[in-house]
């Protein structure tokens, strides 16, 4: 059987961890479903689309982007508009704006940041059309939160792999991907291999303390669906 965890909002963690928002930090911890709350008030037909647009904004997505998508120009084909949205985004996640502001800043004096896992990135300038150098903004805030969001996902599958080498649970990580963990396991360990895939997820503060000498404090929760195959899987 094939088990699949997700883990639930990686990304939006990351960053609310990264530039100390606290306001989206409280969100994450009261289980505020920040894409509905946004698909509400931008008019947006679908979560999915909700999503994009927190994306978007989070790796320094401008209103142009927004205006030439077409699933945003059902909403508003208005710059002004598009450019209010994300300065409402701004306002409400402070921390957010002001971590934006100082990470470019910094790439911007030397060149490029490290992460608090030790990741080091560097950044040149490149020439815009009319020959003007420019910094890669989108990579600059995209780089540190997607390389964060790696190492949590580094730790969850050292974490699974040693319970399960314990146990001697039969069980074979099939794939990675993004923010998710495909395992493949006999019928009768399923429920054990659930079991430990939501426990190497509550492991994952205490172990990023002690690699890193940090605290993690955000909550990290999974979303497992199990089926006969990857097409047919059903949440537990």
């Amino acid at each position: 059987m094939l088990v699949n965890a997700d883990v639930k909002a990686l990304e939006i963690v990351c960053a609310a961890h990264l530039f100390n928002d606290k306001v989206m930090q409280q969100e994450i911890i009261d289980k505020v479903d920040i894409h509905e709350n946004n698909r509400v008030a931008f008019s947006l037909p679908t979560r999915l689309i909700a999503k994009t647009l927190v994306f978007r904004i989070l790796y320094g997505g401008t209103e142009y982007a927004f205006v030439q998508d077409p699933e945003f120009m059902k909403t508003s084909t208005r710059l002004d508009y598009w450019r209010g949205a994300i300065e409402r985004f701004y306002t409400k996640y402070d921390g957010i704006r002001q971590g934006h502001e100082e990470l470019l800043r910094k790439v911007m004096l030397t060149g490029g940041y490290s992460s608090p896992t030790g990741r080091s990135y560097r950044f040149s300038t490149y020439p815009d059309t009319r020959g003007n150098p420019r910094w890669p903004r989108t990579n600059i805030l995209n780089y540190l939160v997607q390389g964060f969001g790696a190492d949590l996902m580094l730790l969850y599958r050292v974490s699974f792999w040693n319970k399960i080498r314990r146990m001697n649970i039969p069980c074979v990580p099939a794939a990675t991907v993004h923010d998710s963990l495909l395992v493949d396991t006999p019928a009768p360990f399923v429920d054990q291999v659930v079991t430990q895939l939501n426990a190497s997820a509550s492991d994952i503060q205490g172990n990023f303390f002690k690699l890193f000498k940090s605290k993690f404090d955000l909550p990290i929760t999974v979303e497992i669906e199990v089926g006969s195959n990857y097409k047919d899987m059903d949440k537990i």
